[in-house]
């Protein structure tokens, strides 16, 4: 059996406080597109609930909403570690493989991020992270 660690880096902040759970359902309710069942949206009661019913990491999944409303490829989700948080942010992107959309400056990432912040209930600034993954 092998063993390795890697990490992710990425400019955003943690996805969930102690305060956000419903305005992170809503914000996936509201850009559901007919893919999840609403009724089973709003019967999620904590963070365990909707992951079921989304069948998928929550910040993956919101993070390609955002990426859809934006025609963007630059957000992304990272999953929860034993090391750190579920997180959503911008990754780094390489300019060959990025849309068109995608090159922004430090400015529009900050003002990208606060708006989509806001809808999410997330009071943080927005910061350089690292996540530490080990498997």
């Amino acid at each position: 059996m092998s063993f390795s660690t890697w990490s992710e880096d990425g400019y955003g902040f943690p996805l969930f406080n102690d305060k956000n759970f419903k305005n992170i359902k809503q914000f996936i309710i509201d850009n559901n597109d007919g893919f999840y069942d609403i009724e089973e949206l709003n019967k999620a009661k904590d963070q365990d609930d909707l992951e079921t019913v989304i069948n998928d990491n929550i910040s993956i999944v919101i993070a390609d909403m955002i990426n859809e409303i934006e025609d963007m490829g630059i957000f992304c989700g990272y999953s929860a570690s034993e090391e750190s948080e579920e997180m959503i942010g911008i990754t780094p992107i390489y300019s060959w493989s990025a849309k068109p959309n995608d090159i922004i400056t430090r400015d529009k990432a900050d003002e990208l991020l606060s708006k989509y912040a806001q809808k999410l209930g997330i009071t943080e600034k927005a910061d350089f992270f690292e996540v530490q993954y080990c498997g």
